[in-house]
């Protein structure tokens, strides 16, 4: 397997670290992102405070990095990820809507730190704590171009609770 890992939290980079251990695993690329970021709903943009930069642990294991500069629609960030040829790509700790134009260049899973359906969308685990959830998980689902609305990868629950 190609993977094209994207993520920019700790819990994006625990993943990341997670997933070269594994074999039959060839990671050809990581796209990261900024601490500060533009996004739809706030003109002035929002911080990522769980934000890790990646840029240190992916070069030191010369993988190739790019850091989202614009859009995820960008051309020349579209083309990178081609020029990759990823057979998948996983998602982990992200904040912006991935396009189809990349969810048509190979399958793409998301990692969501909720059960889904349940609190789909940003701060999953700060809404589940508001709420007095007493019992939450992490959902493995492949995207679509909805907000973490995409199926589970195999039939079934598609969730593992904590």
């Amino acid at each position: 397997m190609r993977l094209l890992f994207i993520g920019s939290s700790k819990f994006g980079l625990r993943c990341l670290d997670g997933v070269l251990n594994l074999e039959g695993i060839q990671t050809v690329g990581v796209l990261s992102g900024r601490e500060s970021f533009s996004i739809s709903y706030n003109k002035d943009g929002v911080r990522n405070a769980l934000y890790t930069d990646f840029e240190p642990f992916v070069t030191s294991r010369q993988i190739p990095f790019r850091l989202l500069s614009g859009k995820m629609s960008d051309p020349s960030l579209v083309q990178w990820i081609k020029e990759l040829s990823p057979t998948f790509i996983l998602v982990a700790g992200w904040y912006h809507m991935i396009p189809r134009v990349i969810l048509d260049i190979a399958p793409t899973a998301g990692l969501h730190a909720s059960l889904l359906p349940d609190y789909s969308g940003g701060a999953p685990l700060v809404w589940a704590m508001i709420n007095g959830e007493t019992r939450t998980g992490i959902s493995l689902f492949l995207m679509d171009s909805g907000v973490d609305s995409g199926p589970p990868p195999r039939s079934g629950r598609g969730t593992h609770p904590f």
